[in-house]
């Protein structure tokens, strides 16, 4: 079992002292609970401060009540569970540490059939899309294979695309999204006279599916780092029945938890020289083979809570990125302006899921996902203002190039007006109406995934729409779901009973869901971040701080296997520190 302390007084008396820990975990999230698992396995004592009442993170269970219905009425329906957070597992195989866990616990997905964007067949096999009119989409074997076709001829030239802007100037690099590319592709495809109506039509559903997986509009998407097919998408990818938030339990066990302690300053000290020195970040050769045994260092790392302060010579930073980027955990002295200069260029995109709960299921219960053509608005073809997604490029990327500049004169990052989440790319698209039917154009039937036999489903938006999901109330939801319900089962759909979500881009602890590689971040940017940050007393002194998360992972920002693999980095890199002393001592 873990040990799980809800009072943050714990942190400082009792049998929560500091002489006991020898690494601190800020956040008990997937990363915080994978590093801590390895780290105790090595035999390191290992504590978790978690600012919120429960574990998990973005993994994130909801309960979902008859809150739609009179009081009286509601007293039939009992409360159910729904995952709003990360809930779909990528790879199953056994390469993925989530999906193992998943199969030791003997849980069961309901799977799709891979994670090849531009595979028609996956796109059309388990899903249903209705016309305006209600009728059916079915697509023919010629219209299925054109449609195969037009995606072969997009990979290839997405390749050559992707090999030409290697040769470009890092701007036009950075300035190029995956919607320029889009737009482009398919306009050169109507010349050639090669672009049906239906090829089209499944493009954009292709394109909606891009954007729930991105949680971002594509015109903010840089595409020289995207649209590569996963070395690993042959294995697939599915939903829990049941949801992913069952594995929790497994990887807290026997580890050492305070809930309800928000950590709001992280400082380095050194008892007989509190003077701050300016930072020296390590490579890994100074990291792995630093010659001061970490037992004579007398420099640690102190977290400022509510309650207490807890100090040790470990600590693994695993929140997300737009908690840091909000500046409400403060570093003293702050961090390295490469470090800080990263953090601002990342913002988390927004993805929100929006559970209905119905008294009884009405929709076809062999299907997996349903819905009605995207409109325009979804379209990669509507003429956005994209001379304003490349001001903001500029903007970026000056931005950038100031934080480098500054240096060592960078103040600890507090002031984040012009960077708040949304304000830079609301603003892109507030010229652009979205028609109140709009808000929703596919439902998962969640049914599917359900062990309690319960009507429900499950409904995911991002970007602009997601913002506007988040101002609105669950009646307001639930209306704008039925008007597009009744485009396809007709005026006869009743009304939800209940409606649940949670709304990261409000979320305190988050700000966002996942990240990605939107315009303005490069590979660079995310590199930053899987090195471990020197101690800024001295050379002499071990690194003693990392970052955790799925934002700090090249290949797997996003997933949560990503956050599980930075998890184990961190935790790799202080059992690989501890291997080379050991062994400098023989």
């Amino acid at each position: 079992e873990m040990s799980v302390d809800t009072d943050c007084d714990g942190v400082s008396s009792g049998t929560k002292n500091n002489d006991d820990v020898d690494v601190l975990i800020v956040g008990a999230g997937i990363a915080g609970l994978s590093a801590a698992r390895e780290l105790i396995a090595s035999g390191f004592r290992v504590r978790v401060i978690e600012a919120q009442s429960r574990i998990g993170g973005r993994v994130c269970p909801v309960t979902c009540s008859a809150n739609l219905i009179p009081e009286e009425e509601s007293a039939n329906f009992k409360d159910i569970v729904v995952e709003c957070g990360a809930n779909w597992v990528h790879n199953l195989s056994s390469e993925n540490p989530i999906y193992n866990i998943a199969e030791r616990e003997n849980l069961r997905f309901v799977p799709s059939l891979g994670d090849d964007d531009l595979d028609v067949t996956a796109m059309i096999a388990d899903r249903i899309y209705y016309t305006q009119q209600g009728t059916p989409r079915v697509f023919s074997t010629s219209e299925l294979e054109e449609a195969k076709e037009v995606c072969e001829r997009f990979r290839t030239r997405m390749a050559s695309t992707r090999k030409n802007l290697g040769k470009k100037t890092a701007e036009k690099r950075r300035k190029t999204t995956v919607a320029d590319i889009f737009r482009r592709y398919i306009a050169n495809e109507e010349e050639a006279g090669s672009l049906s109506a239906s090829t089209r039509q499944i493009l954009h559903w292709m394109h909606e599916q891009h954007g729930i997986a991105e949680a971002r509009d594509l015109d903010m998407l840089t595409f020289s780092r995207w649209f590569d097919v996963p070395d690993d998408a042959a294995h697939g990818e599915g939903l829990v029945i049941g949801g992913i938030s069952q594995i929790l339990p497994k990887l807290a066990e026997g580890v050492d938890i305070v809930l309800n302690c928000p950590v709001s300053d992280i400082r380095w000290k050194k008892p007989e020289d509190p003077a701050s020195k300016s930072y020296k970040s390590l490579t890994h050769s100074q990291c792995f083979h630093c010659s001061t045994a970490l037992d004579n260092c007398a420099s640690e790392i102190t977290l400022v809570t509510p309650k207490g302060d807890i100090s040790a010579k470990h600590v693994i930073v695993a929140v997300p990125c737009g908690v840091l980027k909000r500046g409400t955990l403060r570093f003293h002295p702050p961090l390295p302006p490469s470090i800080q200069n990263s953090i601002d260029i990342l913002q988390p995109g927004l993805m929100d899921i929006v559970v209905f709960r119905f008294a009884e299921q009405f929709w076809p219960s062999d299907v997996f996902v349903f819905g009605v053509p995207p409109t325009e608005f979804h379209s990669a073809t509507h003429p956005r203002n994209s001379q304003a997604i490349h001001e903001y490029a500029d903007f970026a990327y000056r931005r950038s190039t100031r934080a480098m500049s500054e240096g060592s004169n960078q103040s600890n990052h507090s002031s984040h007006s012009d960077w708040d989440y949304g304000e830079d790319e609301t603003s892109l698209y507030e010229h652009i109406p979205i028609p109140p039917n709009c808000l929703f154009s596919s439902f998962m039937n969640l049914s599917q995934s359900r062990l309690d036999g319960s009507a429900v489903l499950l409904a995911q938006v991002y970007g602009r729409r997601a913002r506007i999901v988040e101002s609105m109330t669950p009646q307001e939801l639930s209306a704008a779901a039925v008007s597009t319900l009744k485009m396809i089962f007709g005026d006869n759909v009743p009304s939800p009973v209940g409606c649940a979500t949670h709304k990261w881009g409000r979320d305190e602890f988050c700000f966002g869901s996942w990240n990605n590689f939107r315009v303005g971040v490069t590979l660079q940017d995310i590199f930053q971040f899987t090195l471990p940050v020197s101690c800024p007393l001295g050379e002499e002194s071990p690194c003693c701080l990392q970052m955790a998360g799925e934002w700090t992972h090249s290949t797997k920002m996003g997933l949560m296997q990503g956050a599980f693999e930075t998890g184990e980095r961190c935790a790799r890199h202080i059992i690989s520190h501890h291997k080379k002393k050991a062994a400098n001592h023989i």
